[in-house]
């Protein structure tokens, strides 16, 4: 579970500058439920194409976890592309990949918390902008995590459904 609020403030009409927090509740395979925390900062661009909306977006996060005492910092890096159906522009298809890299090895009991790549995720779906306000975009993710030297990466396949409120 993820309960991720933030807030952001608009520097020019494609650039804006966000600051946030998350919660969020692991469930390990095996043991008890792990909480984290997380501060996150991150800078985002967003423009348009001549086929349709670009965005980039760049996330800093200060991580903490209850099974351990260290702060982890992770950098993700989003690349995005919203294509309009020429026949119903509130549709679009959409097309975004995100990359996740530890900066530092923090002392969690667990394979995601060692410097280097943690996971990659790969999204391709149908966007619909319902209102000026609310979005929601549905389709296949591929979500591939490094984990512990020795054991098998992990590769999900997810059916994703996300909703956007831009006030």
């Amino acid at each position: 579970m993820l309960i991720r609020p933030g807030i952001g403030y608009a520097l020019t009409d494609h650039s804006t500058v966000f600051l946030g927090y998350a919660h969020v509740t692991n469930y390990p395979p095996v043991g008890e439920l792990i909480m984290e925390n997380r501060i996150w900062q991150q800078y985002q661009w967003s423009g348009p194409t001549p086929l349709g909306a670009f965005t980039t977006r760049s996330r800093l996060e200060e991580r903490w976890q209850d099974n351990g005492s260290d702060t982890g910092l992770r950098f993700r890096e989003l690349l995005k592309f919203n294509w309009p159906f020429w026949f119903h522009p509130a549709a679009s298809f959409v097309v975004a990949n995100e990359v996740f890299v530890n900066l530092n090895n923090a002392d969690w009991n667990a394979p995601t918390a060692k410097q280097g790549l943690d996971q990659n995720r790969g999204f391709v779906g149908i966007g619909y902008r319902w209102t000026p306000i609310i979005l929601t975009e549905f389709g296949y993710m591929n979500q591939y995590i490094n984990t512990a030297p020795g054991t098998r990466d992990r590769m999900n396949n997810i059916l994703s459904l996300n909703m956007y409120l831009d006030f």
